[in-house]
Order: C-alpha cells, then sequence, then structure tokens
C-alpha cells in the first residue's frame, strides 16, 4: 500500500487535469463541453483527497483544514469583495452574506465563485473523519458514506433553501471521499487496466453521463443521481488510470519530462488557481476584449484560447512567486 504522505506524480498530473477542466469552464466554452466537465471535474477533487485521507486525531485534523482551506476562503473571498466593490463603486452587503453564509447562491462569492469548494471539501472531510473513525467495516463504511451523500442530494433538491457553506455538496462529497480510499486500499487491481480499456471507460463513462440532466454540484443539480453517481466515478477513476499511463510512457522514459513538470505544477498547486483563476479570466478577458471586439464565432473562440493560455501562464508565474515568498501563508502552506 502506498504511503499516503508522499506525492505521487501522475496523481498531479491527474489534479492538473482537473484544474484546467475548471479554468475553461470559467472561461465559459460553453456547451455541451461544460456539461461534460460537470460530470466528473469536481467529485474527482473529493476522490484525490480520499485517497490521501489518513487517520488523525480529530483536533489535529480540524486544525490542519481550518489552515489550507478555510483560512484561504476568507482571505481571498474577503480580496474578492473588496474588488467588487470597488468595481461596482458601492457597497453591496449581499456579497457579504454570499461569502459567510449561502456561498451557493446566485453565481456564488463575487469574482471567485469557486472558493465554494473550499467549505464544501473543509465539511467533506469533517463528516468523512466521524465515519472513517466509527466504523471498521469497509463495507458499512461506504453504505453511510453513500447514505450521506444521498442526504445532501436530497437537501439540495427537495429543501426551499440551500444550506449555508455549500453543505449540501460536502455532503454529496463524502461518498466520493470514501471511493478515494478504496482506490488506495484497490491500487494494484486499477493498474491493471490498460490502455485500450481506460479509453473505452472514458467513452462508456462519458456518453452515460451525457445521457443524464446537467449536473453542477455548486447549483445542485445532479439529474439522475445513480447515473450521476456511476458516470462521476467511472470517468474519475478512466483518467486516473489515463494520467497514470501517460506519466509511465513519457515521464519515467524522460519524453516530454519538462512539460509534463510543468503541467503537474497545476496539480501540486491548485489552491493557488482555484482562489486566482476567476480574477486573472476577469481582466484578460476586458483587455483582450478591447482588442478583438469582433463577434464572429471563430474570433470568440480565438479570444476564449488566448484568455485561456494566458490564465495559466499568468497564475503558474504567481505560483512561483508564492512558493518562493512568505505568499504562501495565504494559501494554507
Amino acid at each position: 500500500m502506498r504511503d499516503r504522505n508522499k506525492r505521487i506524480d501522475y496523481i498531479d498530473l491527474f489534479r492538473a487535469w482537473g484544474i484546467l477542466l475548471m479554468i475553461m469552464g470559467h472561461v465559459a466554452f460553453g456547451g455541451g463541453f461544460d456539461k461534460w466537465i460537470h460530470i466528473f471535474h469536481m467529485p474527482m477533487f473529493f476522490i484525490v483527497s480520499g485517497y490521501f485521507y489518513k487517520k488523525q486525531e480529530f483536533l489535529i485534523l480540524l486544525r490542519k483544514r481550518l489552515k489550507c482551506l478555510i483560512l484561504p476562503y476568507f482571505i481571498f473571498g474577503l480580496m474578492h469583495i473588496l474588488i467588487y466593490y470597488y468595481r461596482l463603486g458601492r457597497i453591496d452587503f449581499h456579497a457579504l452574506y454570499l461569502l459567510l453564509w449561502e456561498n451557493t447562491a446566485d453565481n456564488g462569492i463575487p469574482i471567485s465563485g469557486a472558493l465554494w469548494f473550499l467549505s464544501a471539501l473543509f465539511i467533506s472531510e469533517i463528516v468523512f473523519y466521524f465515519v472513517f473513525t466509527h466504523f471498521k467495516s469497509d463495507i458499512i463504511k461506504t453504505l453511510t458514506s453513500f447514505a450521506i451523500s444521498i442526504a445532501g442530494i436530497i437537501c439540495a433538491n427537495y429543501l426551499p433553501f440551500r444550506l449555508p457553506w455549500a453543505i449540501d455538496a460536502g455532503m454529496v462529497g463524502v461518498a466520493f471521499y470514501q471511493v478515494g480510499g478504496i482506490i488506495h486500499k484497490k491500487q494494484a487491481q486499477l493498474e491493471k487496466a490498460g490502455l485500450v480499456y481506460t479509453v473505452l471507460s472514458i467513452i462508456l463513462f462519458s456518453c452515460l453521463g451525457l445521457i443524464n440532466d446537467y449536473v453542477n454540484l455548486r447549483m445542485g443539480y445532479y439529474g439522475i443521481w445513480p447515473l450521476f453517481y456511476v458516470s462521476a466515478i467511472g470517468l474519475s477513476l478512466a483518467f486516473w488510470n489515463m494520467f497514470r499511463l501517460v506519466h509511465i510512457k513519457f515521464y519515467r522514459k524522460r519524453v516530454l519530462d519538462r512539460a509534463l513538470s510543468v503541467i503537474k505544477i497545476m496539480g501540486r498547486d491548485s489552491i493557488v488557481f482555484l482562489c486566482l483563476n476567476q480574477l486573472i479570466i476577469l481582466l484578460l478577458s476586458e483587455r483582450i476584449g478591447s482588442f478583438l471586439p469582433s463577434t464572429e464565432i471563430k474570433m470568440i473562440l480565438l479570444k476564449k484560447i488566448i484568455i485561456l493560455v494566458l490564465t495559466i501562464i499568468a497564475l503558474y508565474i504567481i505560483c512561483m512567486i508564492v512558493n518562493k515568498t512568505r505568499l504562501k501563508k495565504f494559501f494554507g502552506k
């Protein structure tokens, strides 16, 4: 069994894939692509967190998660709200309400709607702690985790209000935490899957996910929930294995190793990308929009590609600065 504290290169590539999809979603490539990425690109992060979950005392866990999740949530939430106030020219207390309470309402926290995921991840891990510590049987853990997860879907769909701090989304994430733990124990079985099987799995589970209604954890949309779980878990596992195979094929053989090393930074410093990507996209969209005002489809697509590339470059530079300065404390490092 792998050491849960050790970094695994291909999982950093897997995380980077999720971050890339998140940024592309925020750049708004839209259409069927937007529906496809929402099938799995948030559940996969819960799965990765569950994979690395390890038993520890509750107060130690709480202190760590307050530092690496809740501290960045408030620092960057407040920072973006102040920028929002400056651009708006007035104070809008609804923005503070979104930060302090219902961060999944409307479009989320101004400029930084993606921050909802930090509170959801915090809730997931706290809830999963009690599942993990109070039940010894993996079967009971799995059944309990999915029961909590389904309860989260019910809360999101049938309560007349959304629970604060993305609690319902965090409850949904508990099932994926357990899936991550199962992967950790069953790693050898997953690694038996070859490239052909992995590609076919991506196609199959993509089709299943696209058959379902639109899925969005932040908004509480799950469509047919059994289909949601099957497609989300299936695609996450397939891409997990795909990046393992990519790492074996290219990185270990020193083919494109420099490029892959750069990409891994997106996975390793994913919280920097999550906290700042929407601000960078906003600023770039305004500047590039003024230079390329055309409304032709080809020009719109070109603008989105330029914004995507420049956003990744800008965030990569920010990561380099953060890791070499005391700014990393703001990101819970």
